[in-house]
């Protein structure tokens, strides 16, 4: 055979060979790339960290949500609203609040069954006191109206200016949500704090046993 002939065989079968190898190395850096973009996309698809307490239901008619316990009251629950507990302390639940509150808060335990199924609610953290959403509010042991030293009232003596006014449980984004009762022009309430956008303020009506928001402008002094 002519050596010309040799050379062009042996050439080509190089070739194939380089071909062969070059295609080798693209697949195992396909197949590598293929197992990192795999496990990129699994820890990219965590599930958000949940709660490890339990999905509790409220068992009472109302049930309010205050900064701590015994403390400031910012919303309200009512019978068969989910209250996600979180933590126990000093006769109240810390956790997560569902309704139309939805966000962290206490809520007296005996208003809650607290329940076995685990939560999936958003975890709360540690238990610990919220800071009040305040633009005003009065001493936290009230007034003392006699003089005698002591406080004896929570709240400083209004009345509702408007027509009519309603009072509603929560206030949330700027919206008076969970509506309560409708109170006429005169009706005294007792004012206890407003919230930092000045639109709301949270008001005691003694004649109801009511806590709750009212539009900020429709009270004022007695």
């Amino acid at each position: 055979m002519p050596s010309f002939v040799m050379r062009r065989g042996i050439q080509r079968e190089e070739s194939i060979m380089r071909k062969a190898r070059a295609g080798t190395a693209v697949r195992a850096a396909l197949a590598t790339f293929g197992a990192a973009a795999l496990t990129f996309t699994t820890l990219a698809v965590g599930s958000p960290a949940s709660a490890t307490g339990t999905a509790g239901v409220v068992t009472a008619n109302d049930a309010y949500l205050r900064t701590y316990a015994q403390s400031w009251m910012i919303g309200t629950l009512l019978k068969g609203d989910h209250f996600d507990v979180q933590g126990e302390q000093s006769g109240y639940y810390w956790g997560y609040a569902q309704g139309d509150f939805n966000g962290c808060a206490w809520i007296v335990a005996s208003s809650v069954d607290k329940g076995t199924s685990a939560s999936s609610a958003p975890d709360c953290g540690a238990p610990q006191r919220i800071a009040l959403p305040d633009s005003a509010h009065a001493p936290a042991d009230g007034y003392d109206t006699n003089g005698d030293g002591t406080p004896d009232r929570l709240t400083l003596e209004y009345k509702v200016t408007c027509q009519s006014a309603g009072m509603y449980g929560n206030y949330r984004g700027g919206h008076h949500l969970t509506h309560r009762v409708d109170l006429p022009v005169n009706t005294p309430v007792g004012w206890r704090w407003t919230t930092s956008d000045g639109q709301s303020a949270v008001v005691r009506w003694d004649a109801g046993d009511l806590w709750a928001y009212i539009p900020r402008d429709c009270v004022g002094p007695r």
